[in-house]
């Protein structure tokens, strides 16, 4: 009875139509008493100093109303922005000592090509920003792009059809950053105030990147063809191969798919029987790739020789489809429990990922049993931290064994219901902590755990730890149903915040929302050059996320 609870819960949170949880405007105080929350500006002024951006005033105001500096817009840009200001090159202004205050943000700004000075050689760090100049600077700042926007018409009548700040407000407009002062006006030679600041960079933050179907109609179906007409069931989990296609375990469709070469194809699985609905029902078998079967097949992972590896979860197992085409059990008995051991005597509870390392060790996100384990490269299956008998009265009078929360040593340590793995150059492991709404990281090196993003608030007669939505600094950072991780060319962690409808991006201490308003995206995978895949499971797509 426990174990098909269990399940019923996790599958619901997979994929059910989950309310909205974060609702930063409703339930967030501002911390600057003339900020107000009916205020066009609340989000973004509360979301940017939350993470350290803007900062307001020693009387514990923000002054929304006042004009911006030319050194103050620096300032915020070079924080967004997170550009580099050390070994920065000297734009030699006369006004800008190497002993300026600012000295390093202006500079760092100039050298991106992103801030210029005058032709007298200044920089005028005191003059006022006016609204056009802001328009040219996040311009260059975001790499805003919407398509044909010099073809499309402005309403504003103090724009001319030659100012040099034309396509910049287009793409404002366009773009929703801005709607102009009045509905017919933009005001280009109005200074901006601080709050229309922060409303410029914190929405230019989120369209900075752009958003594309790369594949599936949306429709709940099964269909191999052209990505554009191609359909899914749920799908969850993304891996990249040696020929960087994209293989997707497809898991209502209980398949493995490949995006390649603009097709969409069936890579390994078969349905033998459907339900009364038509669904396609799972089942255990070894194979010839195109006649083996899987349950629900969750992560997914390749290795440099292009073997894959699949968290084939309602099997209990972890399946290996070799590169000769072959598909085999590497661990599991295809019973639950948690039982260590060699290979086809070892149980698992509902595994939902998997991370490879470079040596063929094999980590497996344990999802049910609370745990991480390990299988070495000849079979033997290990757990590594500790489990977990937290007693949580489940439904009523019913207790089961819920997931806990520590912190420590690897022994000592414990996860509720972690949900996906990433290995990083150093072959550490970066684990979703779901059930704790946090982002852990096991260090093999000195054998610890800790938590790198998210706090937990979890008391003992919660099953879960609260949600919630919140930029910032990594450690007050709030997430919710946190699931698909991946890593980017610059060291930093990509996070699929499945509840939050989000991808958060970790990176120096700090996490920010790069997109969101997506459909519950479960995972996430990066290309050598940065482009970002994402399986937006509720729409049955996966997307792409590039500059």
């Amino acid at each position: 009875m426990k174990f098909f609870l269990r399940v019923a819960l996790l599958l619901i949170l997979s994929i059910a139509v989950i309310p909205h949880i974060s609702n930063l405007k409703a339930n967030a105080n501002s911390v600057f008493k003339d900020v107000n929350a009916d205020s066009y500006y609340y989000e973004s002024v509360l979301n940017l100093s939350s993470r350290g951006i803007i900062n307001g005033f020693s009387d514990g105001t923000y002054k929304p109303n006042q004009p911006v500096t030319r050194e103050h817009a620096a300032l915020l840009l070079v924080n967004s922005l997170q550009l580099p200001t050390s070994n920065v090159k000297d734009p030699k202004f006369l006004d800008i000592p190497n002993s300026y205050p600012y000295y390093k943000q202006i500079a760092a700004l100039v050298e991106a090509g992103i801030f210029s000075g005058y032709e007298d050689h200044t920089f005028r760090p005191q003059e006022l920003l006016t609204r056009g100049q802001m328009a040219g600077i996040l311009e260059k700042s975001y790499d805003l792009s919407f398509g044909d926007s010099n073809e499309k018409t402005l309403p504003f009548t103090d724009i001319s059809q030659n100012a040099w700040y034309k396509t910049a407000v287009g793409k404002l407009y366009h773009l929703k950053i801005t709607s102009g002062i009045t509905p017919t006006t933009f005001g280009p030679n109005n200074p901006v105030t601080r709050g229309q600041l922060a409303t410029f960079i914190y929405k230019s933050e989120y369209t900075s990147f752009n958003v594309e179907v790369v594949a599936g109609t949306g429709e709940f179906d099964y269909k191999d063809h052209y990505v554009d007409s191609a359909s899914f069931r749920l799908p969850t989990n993304l891996a990249i191969l040696p020929d960087n296609s994209i293989v997707i375990s497809d898991q209502r469709n209980q398949l493995i798919r490949q995006l390649k070469d603009g097709k969409i194809s069936t890579y390994a699985g078969m349905v033998l029987t459907v339900d009364e609905d038509g669904n396609p029902l799972g089942g255990l078998l070894n194979n010839v790739k195109e006649k083996a079967l899987f349950s629900s097949p969750s992560g997914i992972e390749s290795d440099s020789m292009g073997n894959v590896y699949v968290a084939d979860a309602a099997n209990h197992v972890i399946r290996k489809i070799t590169k000769d085409s072959s598909v085999l059990t590497l661990a599991g008995s295809g019973l639950p429990g948690l039982v260590d051991g060699q290979s086809g005597q070892a149980r698992f509870y509902l595994p939902q990922d998997i991370a490879v390392a470079k040596d063929g060790t094999v980590y497996v996100a344990d999802t049910l049993n609370h745990v991480i384990r390990k299988i070495d490269t000849k079979g033997n299956v290990t757990t590594l931290n500790a489990t977990s008998l937290r007693p949580v009265e489940f439904v009523g009078g019913v207790i089961e064994s819920a997931g806990d929360y520590l912190d420590g040593t690897l022994k000592e340590a414990k996860f509720n219901e972690p949900t996906n793995l990433v290995i990083d150059d150093k072959g550490n492991l970066y684990v979703s902590d779901t059930g704790n709404q946090v982002i852990r990281y096991i260090d093999f090196l000195t054998n610890k755990v800790t938590t790198i993003a998210g706090n937990v608030s979890l008391t003992k007669d919660d099953l879960y730890a609260k949600s919630g939505y919140k930029d910032g600094s990594a450690l007050n950072a709030k997430f919710s149903i946190p699931k698909g991780l991946a890593i980017t060319p610059e060291g930093g962690l990509l996070i699929a915040d499945y509840g939050n409808h989000a991808i958060r991006y970790y990176y120096n201490g700090t996490v920010r929302t790069i997109v969101k308003d997506l459909q519950f995206p479960s995972d996430v995978v990066v290309t050598k050059d940065g482009t970002i895949f994402v399986t937006n499971s509720y729409n049955n797509q996966i997307i792409k996320i590039s500059k």
